[in-house]
């Protein structure tokens, strides 16, 4: 038997719900086949964030709907509203398509629902064929039940409680507002990369590759004694979001003190990232990933285009970097949505050292002398895994 959770409704009485409804939107856009590949991805991701998280539920793949009936709703609104593909979803009361029923659902939800002297407004939704009915009738047969029940009257420009009547074949289901997941594609349906997490920074920019649908295994260095924590900060901040997510640490200490110490401080700098690049270059072939992503950023960073010129010229794959363009609030507003931190203080990021003024073949010169490509296969080969 299907477990049943007391959620609170809109005015804190108790709710008793059958299933949560879930929607997506982007999918929906995609051919056919493609979407039915997207869809099954979808309900697999679904399925392993249950399980992860040790929880219970029965999952149905419907036309354009997801039908989740788990043991523990409250866990269950945690675990979808993290879950990239999912675009909203909503606890509701399950019933048939049979008019009557319908009528008898709505009003028995408006009775718990809607407070004396509040207005409400029903919003009908029909597919499917073979209903003796259409989506105007279904709105208002519905709201006639409704009003009979509680007195209450309709104003469906602004009304206080809205009630969604939604029939699906021979299945509908009442609800009152929707849940807002992430969005995006469903995790892994768009090729793999390797994320350099350097800074919290970085795992903004796995966060963003993985809404797109990308699977990712993040990167970090262990340049110093702090690394190592602040490596797991970054990867227990998106745990919540990619579960199975894994960090590769790669040492990154003693190149680093070669090169600093061979350059002025501004191209030690574009020197440290371009042998970080190497290196997560190394992985992802190593892997058999597709690309490169990193958390650097122009507005108001200490990174400029020339600098982000001169770093990329290290790699023949490609490097993505999702937060170029994120400043300021946007920028504090996606840390915020996601629990994710952000380095420094939201857009001024470190001391600017200035710009590098080696040129590229200088900065190869100076990698030639330090060794560096044998250095980044070493580290590389002697990585170490967690997660």
């Amino acid at each position: 038997m299907r477990g049943k959770r007391l959620i609170p409704s809109p005015d804190t009485l108790f709710m008793e719900y059958d299933l949560i409804l879930v929607r997506y939107n982007e999918i929906a856009l995609k051919s056919g086949s493609v979407r039915e590949r997207f869809e099954k991805r979808l309900l697999s991701n679904i399925e392993d964030a249950f399980a992860v998280a040790g929880e219970t539920a029965s999952i149905e793949r419907a036309a354009g709907r997801f039908y989740v009936y788990p043991q523990n709703f409250d866990a269950a609104l945690l675990i979808l509203g993290r879950i990239f593909g999912i675009y909203s979803f909503s606890p509701a009361i399950k019933c048939s398509s049979d008019l009557e029923d319908i009528r008898r659902s709505a009003a028995a939800f408006a009775l718990k629902s809607i407070k004396p002297g509040q207005s409400f407004a029903v919003r009908p939704k029909r597919t499917g064929s073979g209903h003796p009915y259409t989506s105007q009738e279904l709105g208002r047969d519905v709201g006639d039940a409704v009003n009979e029940a509680t007195g209450a009257s309709v104003n469906l420009t602004n009304p206080d409680f809205e009630l969604f009547a939604e029939v699906r074949d021979n299945k509908a289901f009442v609800f009152s507002g929707r849940l807002h997941g992430p969005g995006g594609m469903p995790y892994g349906t768009q090729g793999r990369v390797v994320a350099v997490v350097d800074s919290m920074d970085g795992a903004l920019a796995a966060y963003l590759m993985a809404k797109r649908g990308c699977e990712v295994i993040l990167m970090a260095p262990d340049s110093d004694g702090d690394s190592p924590s602040a490596a797991g900060a970054a990867l227990e901040s998106l745990k919540p979001w990619i579960p199975k997510v894994k960090m590769c640490i790669i040492d990154h200490k003693e190149d680093f003190k070669e090169i600093a110490a061979a350059s002025a401080p501004a191209c030690a700098r574009v020197l440290s990232k371009r042998q970080l690049l190497r290196k997560a270059e190394l992985l992802a072939r190593f892997i058999g990933y597709d690309a490169i992503v990193t958390g650097e950023r122009l507005s108001g960073s200490e990174e400029s285009g020339d600098d982000i010129c001169l770093t990329d010229s290290a790699a023949s794959m490609t490097v993505l970097r999702p937060l170029t363009g994120f400043y300021g609030k946007r920028l504090i507003a996606l840390s915020n949505a996601t629990r994710i931190g952000l380095e420094a203080d939201h857009g001024n990021g470190p001391e600017n050292l200035g710009d590098c003024r080696m040129t590229v073949g200088e900065l190869e010169a100076v990698e030639k002398n330090c060794r560096a490509e044998e250095t980044a296969i070493c580290c590389v080969e002697k990585r170490r895994l967690q997660g």
